[in-house]
């Protein structure tokens, strides 16, 4: 298993001031505790970026109009997570069987203007992530990659920040 993505260090070229936030217990940041705890780290800032992956790109879309940043970049971001396929994760996780896309439909609304980019692998199984975030009227990006780490795949051919600089214009 590969380690998470250290977006501190990938962004350092052009990140003066970072934020990262961590769900350790992989409850998808569904915790009432997530909305203050985000707003007390953030609301004193302004972010050009926010960007995740997975479980980090849904608690990036979860909580945008609280760190209300202006670019978005969402690599595979999950709506849900088929029970029978990760069964053996125990039940400790029963969060990850949940349907999470109740809790986007409650954010779309509001958060319609943001400038958001969701990039998916052209070959993997996230179809019904894709149709679901396509049915709230997200655009959807592809990239070359061949399952659903995109942004490891990116970072290990040296090309993430480029792709990411290229998605805000941060240059």
């Amino acid at each position: 298993m590969r380690n998470k993505i250290e977006w501190s260090n990938i962004l350092a070229p052009i990140a003066n001031r970072h934020v990262n936030f961590l769900d350790p217990t992989n409850n998808w940041f569904l915790d009432p505790t997530w909305n203050s705890f985000i707003k007390e780290h953030t609301q004193q800032y302004h972010f050009d970026l926010c960007i995740g992956t997975s479980m980090g790109a849904f608690g990036a879309l979860l909580y945008s109009e609280v760190i209300n940043a202006d670019h978005y970049i969402l690599f595979a971001p999950q709506a849900f997570v088929n029970k029978q396929r990760w069964n053996n994760i125990g039940e400790k996780h029963s969060l990850w069987a949940k349907d999470l896309s109740d809790k986007l439909n409650f954010q779309f609304d509001t958060k319609s203007s943001k400038n958001v980019s969701m990039i998916y692998s052209r070959y993997h199984e996230d179809r019904e992530h894709i149709k679901l975030y396509k049915s709230l009227g997200y655009s959807i990006e592809y990239v070359e990659t061949e399952n659903h780490t995109v942004a490891y795949a990116l970072a290990e051919q040296n090309m993430l920040l480029d792709f990411v600089l290229s998605k805000c214009k941060m240059e």
